[in-house]
């Protein structure tokens, strides 16, 4: 990489260019980064509870073996809104209500502080 770097700079040079290495350090932050989230995404896959994730449309992004295990259904199930089948019928309507309304709690206190 260093050699093929070096060339590169002296190619630059010759057309009174140069090449920062600062767009390939944000990368490796951003490759590290992802590396880090992966790592813990692993580490909780195989825990004995049940873990839904969600974004911030109340959408199913992500659910663990042992919730698939204990459900007994396959992933592109449980994946969008597919987990509220599980839910019974007289109860879903009230989950909905407590599970949106945490939703709009997070927009409201985390969303705010991450754009500003």
């Amino acid at each position: 990489m260093k050699k093929q770097t070096t060339e590169l700079n002296k190619n630059a040079a010759s057309h009174g260019e140069t090449i920062s290495p600062k767009p390939f350090a944000a990368t490796n932050s951003i490759q590290q980064a992802l590396l880090v989230n992966e790592t813990k995404l692993e580490a909780i896959t195989d825990v004995p509870v049940l873990i839904l994730m969600a974004d911030i449309e109340a959408s199913c992004t992500f659910v663990n073996q042992a919730w698939l295990d204990y459900s007994g259904r396959s992933l592109k199930y449980e994946i969008g809104n597919g987990w509220k089948a599980l839910i019974h019928k007289d109860d879903l309507k009230k989950c909905l209500e407590i599970y949106i309304g945490s939703l709009r709690q997070v927009r409201q206190d985390i969303i705010p502080k991450v754009n500003s």
